[in-house]
């Protein structure tokens, strides 16, 4: 009736576009608190082997959850920062899980080139998205510092 779906699998952020659909187009909600569902890692799986299909996928999720907002009668303040969030997340992650740094500053300008607002100071709200916005700038600085985080076992996940 609404076209809800959740995407397929091997699309990384699938949880997320889903959630938000959800959340949008419910006319009420139920919290629950207790877990209803446990996650494991798995090593080889698709969003912990963490490859530029991952990025891809987002980049895929990031112009779904666009077009979900533009078809609605939704605000497009909220598009923008929850497709900046979803980024967000899948660059820092990126910067830990990838082995060489080309991978991740390749990784960057695909994001570069399909939002190219993301990574301008004027989405600088918050601490976070300041700090955020000087990871990407400073790619090298960031890859070497996400490796010297991962020796004393720091990881943002």
């Amino acid at each position: 009736k609404n076209n809800i779906r959740f995407f397929p699998d091997k699309t990384h952020g699938r949880d997320i576009i889903f959630s938000r659909i959800l959340a949008f187009r419910a006319k009420k909600s139920l919290v629950i608190p207790n877990v209803l569902v446990r996650s494991y890692e798995i090593d080889d799986s698709f969003s912990r082997s963490f490859s530029i299909d991952n990025v891809k996928s987002s980049i895929k999720v990031s112009h779904d959850t666009r077009i979900f907002f533009e078809n609605g009668n939704f605000d497009k303040n909220i598009m923008s920062y929850a497709i900046y969030k979803h980024l967000r997340y899948v660059l820092v992650v990126s910067s830990f899980r990838f082995k060489e740094s080309s991978s991740y500053i390749f990784s960057i300008n695909l994001v570069k080139d399909e939002f190219p607002d993301l990574i301008k100071f004027k989405n600088c709200k918050k601490l976070k998205d300041c700090l955020f916005v000087m990871w990407l700038k400073f790619s090298n600085i960031s890859f070497l510092t996400a490796s010297l985080l991962k020796i004393f076992n720091i990881r943002p996940y």
